[in-house]
């Protein structure tokens, strides 16, 4: 009974450390790459309206029309690694919903002076685990 106490409180330590790390990835992400591409995107296509008078109009155009699908290009690459991110911070919030439940570590019992609906710990799980699915899914190239 012990080793089993023991157990789940480590599951429990595990989950809460991998939300922390997650969420804080997330906020890192967001407030850095993902700005930054967002940011640059935008301050660009202001920049080049306003520098609309040169002699050159077909040349501008073609270089414009290039850095506009790399700047694009940049942008898809950080919403994409954005959403596994969010997807892993999804998980890691079902986790620890979970690991909260079980015998051992039984927050809710300890706090609200009942357990958890097993209904929302099966939920949770089942959310848990088609994140897992979903990462392991193999993608179309």
């Amino acid at each position: 009974k012990a080793a089993s106490i023991f157990a789940a409180r480590s599951y429990f330590f595990a989950a809460v450390s991998g939300l922390y790390l997650n969420a804080r990835e997330w906020s890192r992400y967001r407030n850095g790459p993902l700005k930054h591409a967002m940011d640059n995107l935008e301050g660009w296509k202001r920049g080049y309206e306003e520098q609309q008078n040169d002699e050159n109009p077909a040349l501008k155009q073609h270089e414009y029309e290039r850095e506009l699908k790399r700047l694009e290009t940049s942008l898809e690459t950080a919403k994409r690694d954005h959403a596994k991110i969010c997807i892993a911070l999804l998980k890691s919030c079902c986790d620890t919903i979970v690991f909260s439940n079980n015998a051992g570590i039984d927050l809710h019992l300890k706090y609200r002076g009942k357990k958890m609906s097993e209904g929302i710990q099966c939920i949770c799980g089942i959310t848990s685990a088609m994140t897992v699915l979903y990462n392991n899914f193999p993608n179309k190239k």
